[in-house]
């Protein structure tokens, strides 16, 4: 069967600092043990189109709606909100919000 999972990232507002420790914490989820818990498809949601944090753990970014010109920034999208912007890093305010594949 074809597993398919959604992923918000939340523009990165809650992802760890040390990269190294969220590598880790994706690969627990996204790369049990068993193969055959592993999902086949990540439908990413409110990622960056600066980042790719799941081609480290052996995925393959298909399309990204940043790339394809149809996003907007991160300060676009919460509609300039200081306290939704004031979660997040100040140097991710004006990078392009994406949904990815």
């Amino acid at each position: 069967p074809l597993r398919v999972m959604s992923l918000n990232l939340q523009y990165y507002s809650s992802y760890p600092a040390d990269e190294a420790a969220a590598e880790q914490k994706l690969k627990d989820v996204l790369r049990p043990d068993d193969p055959d818990q592993s999902p086949d498809v990540i439908a990413v949601q409110e990622g960056l189109a600066s980042r790719d944090v799941l081609r480290a753990i052996g995925f393959e970014q298909v399309i990204c709606a940043g790339r394809e010109k149809v996003a907007q920034s991160v300060r676009e999208m919460v509609y300039a909100d200081a306290a939704t912007l004031k979660i997040c890093p100040e140097k991710l305010h004006d990078e392009l919000l994406c949904n990815q594949i």
